[in-house]
């Protein structure tokens, strides 16, 4: 299975170059299994040609931004849907709503080292999957 992932992370970005490795790490930092720990090695293998300072700052600035694109698109994605859709889809994706109390649970745990209002949470580093209204405010 391995094998196949490092296959498909040398044909993507052989193909799509800079751009290949943006949605690779956009999928990475959702929940799809394509491990970062793969992603960037054998990017850095294939697009930095000579050592190059500029190709390798050119390829962390461009990994940075699709982890975060990606992290933002699953946010958002969660903060329309809500939490009745992931109660009643979740089940085929394997997350049913005990999970969903235990982490809303935890997060209540570990509320005391978040700030409120127009910051961002600590917590949403850990976890962005099920946001409640008020908790993160991105460009609003």
């Amino acid at each position: 299975m391995e094998s196949t992932f490092i296959e498909l992370i040398v044909f993507f970005i052989n193909k799509i170059s800079y751009f290949g490795l943006y949605i690779l790490m956009c999928l990475e930092s959702t929940a799809l299994p394509l491990p970062s720990e793969l992603i960037l090695p054998f990017s850095g293998w294939v697009l930095v040609k000579d050592s190059s300072i500029v190709q390798i700052t050119i390829l962390t600035i461009i990994a940075s931004l699709g982890s975060v694109s990606g992290s933002l698109i699953e946010y958002y994605i969660a903060k329309t849907l809500g939490r009745a859709f992931f109660i009643k889809y979740g089940k085929y994706i394997l997350f049913d709503e005990n999970d969903l109390n235990k982490t809303e649970s935890f997060f209540n745990l570990v509320e005391c080292v978040t700030t409120k209002g127009n910051d961002i949470k600590l917590s949403e580093t850990f976890g962005n999957k099920i946001p409640n209204d008020g908790d993160l405010r991105i460009l609003t």
